[in-house]
Formats: C-alpha cells, sequence, structure tokens
C-alpha cells in the first residue's frame, strides 16, 4: 500500500471540504497547531502511531481534548481518520495540506541553508529577489549548515540551488582527478 498517496487524498478531501464550509484558515491554523503538537509532544505522536488502541478510544480522546479548541470540520476529520484507522497518516495529511494551502494562495515555501545565521535584511532582499522571479509570495526560512563551508543553498519546493564552498571545491576535486586521467 503507497502511504504518500494516502495522506495526499485525505489532504486534498480536507482542503476542498474546507473551502466549500468556508473554513479554510480555521482548519489550516488547526493543522498548524496539530503540526506543532506532533513536533513537540513524542508521546501524542506515539498515540497517533499504535495501533493497540481502539478506534473509539482515539475517537474518545480527541472530542475530550479537542471538541473546544478546533474547528468542527478539523474534529469531525480526525473522527474519520481515526474511523478508518489512518490516524497514522496524520503527519503526512499535515504536510500534504500545507502545500494545497500554499498552492491556493499563490505562495511558496522556501529554504535558505547558509554556514551562518541570516539577519532580516539579507532574507528580506532574497524574499524580495525570489517574488519578483517567481511572481509569488515567498515564505522564506533561514537554515544553518556549518558543513557546507560557505556560500548557500536555496531550497524551493522540491527544487535546489546549490552555491555552496563545499559543491563547487567537490566539482573543482573531481575536474583535477578527470584531468589527471587524461595523460
Amino acid at each position: 500500500m503507497n502511504y504518500g498517496k494516502i495522506g495526499i487524498r485525505y489532504a486534498k478531501a480536507l482542503f476542498l471540504t474546507a473551502i466549500e464550509e468556508n473554513a479554510l484558515e480555521q482548519v489550516h491554523n488547526d493543522m498548524q497547531l496539530l503540526k506543532q503538537l506532533v513536533s513537540e509532544n513524542p508521546s501524542f505522536h506515539f498515540f497517533l502511531q499504535t495501533p493497540i488502541l481502539k478506534p473509539s478510544e482515539k475517537k474518545e480522546f480527541f472530542q475530550s481534548v479537542f471538541s473546544h479548541h478546533i474547528h468542527s470540520l478539523t474534529l469531525r476529520f480526525l473522527d474519520l481518520l481515526t474511523q478508518n484507522r489512518r490516524e497514522n497518516q496524520l503527519v503526512d495529511t499535515i504536510r500534504n495540506f500545507q502545500t494545497l494551502y500554499l498552492a491556493h494562495n499563490n505562495t511558496l515555501s522556501a529554504t535558505l541553508i547558509t554556514t551562518i545565521n541570516a539577519d532580516a535584511v539579507m532574507i528580506e532582499n532574497v524574499t524580495q529577489k525570489l517574488q519578483s522571479m517567481l511572481q509569488k509570495t515567498v515564505l522564506l526560512k533561514n537554515k544553518i549548515d556549518e558543513s557546507i563551508v560557505g556560500g548557500f543553498i536555496l531550497q524551493i519546493e522540491d527544487k535546489e540551488f546549490d552555491a555552496s564552498a563545499k559543491t563547487q571545491l567537490k566539482k573543482i576535486k573531481n575536474n583535477l582527478i578527470k584531468t589527471s586521467m587524461i595523460k
């Protein structure tokens, strides 16, 4: 069974229903809340993954914990996942929902990987440049990776532009090896 497709299908269904019920922003906020809860609370992640608990027990848990904190559509969605024993796909569904939400709002998510923390001016300049090139709103975050030695790596969705010193040095090394083998 292809679990990636399951997350995509559930995300599309939730996304389209949220638009239909005019609750897209509320459901998006709920997905962000659930994403944060999963990432910050290992026991909640374990709860989602464990097949030992009955669906009725998980449904009861979702009702008791979330009924006053999230939109009714999101709660119904959690019930559906639980009923179909797909609550273990929640993280993948959230990721796919986020992708659909950003595309709907003509927005891209990008990551600028540098060796040092990029300041606000640099982030703003790169964001403005990308927005003018791509004609979309860009949500740019900075990630630090000292192993790239210098330069930067820019990741935009599934594309990557690698201008790191580490990669450039590797290319030079490979060219030198190839050159010495020709003689």
